[in-house]
């Protein structure tokens, strides 16, 4: 009977462990799919204000 229990106890654990470490990459997913937007406008704000120096700094040609 105590091996059965020691068997029980250790299923127990080993699917405590892998439910946290589930769970853990079930949040740090939610976390990138909530925060990826966010990120990614910043990056294309970046990138416009680098094109919108640019297109200031250039010189005009005069007709």
């Amino acid at each position: 009977m105590s091996r059965r229990a020691g068997l029980t106890a250790r299923l127990r654990a080993i699917s405590r462990t892998t439910g946290i470490t589930i769970l853990a990459i079930v949040v740090l997913l939610v976390g990138l799919h909530i925060a990826a937007p966010f990120l990614v406008l910043h990056q294309v704000n970046r990138i416009l204000g680098s094109m919108e120096d640019y297109v200031a700094d250039t010189p005009r040609p005069s007709i």
